[in-house]
């Protein structure tokens, strides 16, 4: 209204790429325009956590294509989106048998413990924890595919109990704050993860 230079700024594909969601509901129950304009734009454009979310919806309620909607979350956790990178590991680690599984390998499966270094490193992986988890109990309200029921998987590691278990500054394996979670090559890194998928599990 006051700059047509800064109006045509605004409007570039770029400015929706890069746009926070942050503050958009995943669902609505009944569409408001305005809204689905904007979001319709940013997955246009490329947006990163439309891209996401997209993934996840696909992936958790779809029957025939969720192996599409997982394409999708992997493509922007490699682009490095952050809640796509969790959400992707914790799919593959949480499958009973990751590595014979049809659409996955070995090669998910080392990315998978990657994004979630990362994450850890990052001191955001509670966080996208939280993020995820909340996404897919809104799905659970949306249609959840019915085979998504969680089964016995095969744990990453073997030793029960393993005398390297992963070491926490607070409490036993309570994370209290990012901070929390030491960073010690001595520990076994198998139990911190075999942890994390037991968490998010609890918690969706």
């Amino acid at each position: 209204m006051t700059s047509k230079e800064i109006f045509n700024i605004t409007n570039d594909d770029n400015v929706y790429k890069h746009a926070s969601l942050d503050t958009v509901p995943f669902f609505r129950f009944q569409e408001i325009p305005r809204e689905a304009s904007f979001l319709n734009r940013c997955k246009s454009s490329g947006n990163l956590e439309s891209l996401y979310r997209e993934g996840m919806e696909v992936y958790f309620t779809n029957l025939e294509f969720y192996e599409k909607g997982l394409d999708k979350i992997h493509i922007a956790a490699r682009k490095g989106h952050k809640r796509s990178m969790y959400a992707f590991a914790m799919v593959v680690l949480m499958s009973s048998d990751t590595i014979r599984m049809g659409f996955l390998g070995i090669q998910e499966f080392q990315k998978a413990l990657r994004y979630l270094r990362f994450l850890r490193n990052q001191k955001c992986a509670l966080q996208c924890r939280n993020d995820v988890a909340k996404f897919v109990r809104c799905l659970r309200w949306n249609n959840m595919r019915p085979d998504l029921a969680m089964q016995a998987r095969e744990r990453l590691c073997n030793n029960v109990p393993c005398t390297n278990t992963w070491g926490l500054k607070v409490g036993s394996w309570c994370f209290m704050t990012e901070d929390d979670d030491e960073n010690d090559p001595n520990m076994c890194e198998n139990c911190r993860w075999d942890h994390e998928v037991e968490e998010f599990c609890t918690m969706i």
